[in-house]
């Protein structure tokens, strides 16, 4: 027996409601939390507006926004997992709209599925392995209670608690930003844009934020020994981190340089000042990421510019060899 388009658009709402209500309960309850800035509510609203309104918008506001997540506000508070999942509450509860028409393919939601599959079943075995003394029919209870509702005010105390509802937050802005994408062909470039526009103005920050400390009455040779010694990133307490977004965001304009040539001068300024902010973190995985990055870009350069070369004359027929000998004398 197969069901109604009726009836499993019905459920399929139902199913929205129900993943989408804990999420906007959370942040509801973290925007009226004091431990949240004026600026930090007012941006994850503004986010959950612009994506119920339509879902570009909040995704670009997103992509903008929450890599500064961490100068909205201070630890415990989570401000960039505030910002994503007022996107993902907001996306799933406009039921007004499907959330992708042409769907997910094959080949991206079945690995992003089976990743969050098993971020559910390691922290299940963690979590139940210190479950010690606790009856089996109280174990769903418990496992509800290991995840807080004020964990975006006072982040979980467990490590696997958090980067679990972490990494799951990242999932559902891939799973949202695919299916957008697929939707709104703008997507790309509008997403693109927003990024190295913020990534670009944390780099200027992070290099600024050097600058007090090298005219403390340092000689020239101390000053450039001290910059070179300390490894700086602003928006991340994690320097290797910072330096593996710096880095994804100078590999994008690294390959837009080549792509937009009248806008060339635009992308190398950006790119010089994304690495400068690489450089200062010291992270040494980011630079090997940009080195990757420009090997993949020139073999990618490499193709294209083979493939718009004529053929071999050896290789191809007489009557097109003309042809080719006319067009190319």
């Amino acid at each position: 027996m197969t069901r109604s388009p009726a009836a499993a658009t019905f459920a399929g709402r139902a199913l929205r409601l129900i993943a989408g209500a804990p999420l906007a309960a959370c942040v509801v309850w973290a925007v009226a939390a004091p431990e949240f800035p004026i600026l930090c509510k007012a941006a994850a609203l503004l986010i959950a507006g612009a994506t119920a309104w339509q879902p570009l918008w909040g995704l670009t506001l997103l992509t903008m926004l929450a890599p500064a997540g961490a100068l909205f506000a201070v630890a415990p508070a989570r401000a960039a997992e505030l910002l994503a999942w007022s996107f993902i509450a907001a996306w799933l509860l406009s039921i007004w709209r499907p959330l992708s028409k042409p769907g997910w393919p094959r080949t991206v939601a079945l690995p992003a599925a089976l990743f969050g599959a098993a971020l559910v079943a390691s922290w299940l075995s963690v979590t139940i392995a210190g479950a010690a003394g606790v009856r089996p029919s109280a174990l769903p209870r418990f496992l509800a209670g290991a995840i807080a509702g004020n964990h975006l005010v006072l982040s979980s105390p467990e490590a696997e608690t958090w980067t679990l509802l972490q990494a799951l937050g990242g999932l559902g802005v891939f799973f949202a930003a695919t299916g957008i994408a697929r939707d709104d062909s703008r997507t790309v470039r509008w997403v693109g844009a927003s990024l190295m526009a913020s990534m670009t103005i944390l780099a200027v920050a992070t290099i600024v934020s050097v600058a007090p400390g090298l005219a403390e009455g340092y000689s020239t040779e101390a000053a450039l020994r001290r910059v070179l010694s300390q490894r700086v990133s602003l928006p991340f307490a994690d320097v290797n981190a910072a330096g593996s977004l710096y880095a994804l965001a100078a590999v994008v304009s690294l390959g837009y340089t080549w792509l937009q040539p009248a806008r060339r001068f635009v992308w190398l300024l950006m790119l010089v000042l994304l690495a400068s902010a690489v450089w200062l973190t010291g992270s040494r995985s980011a630079y090997l990421a940009i080195a990757a990055g420009a090997a993949v870009l020139a073999a990618g350069a490499a193709a294209v510019v083979a493939s718009d070369q004529p053929a071999d004359r050896k290789t191809m027929p007489d009557g097109e060899l003309g042809t080719i000998d006319r067009r190319n004398p």
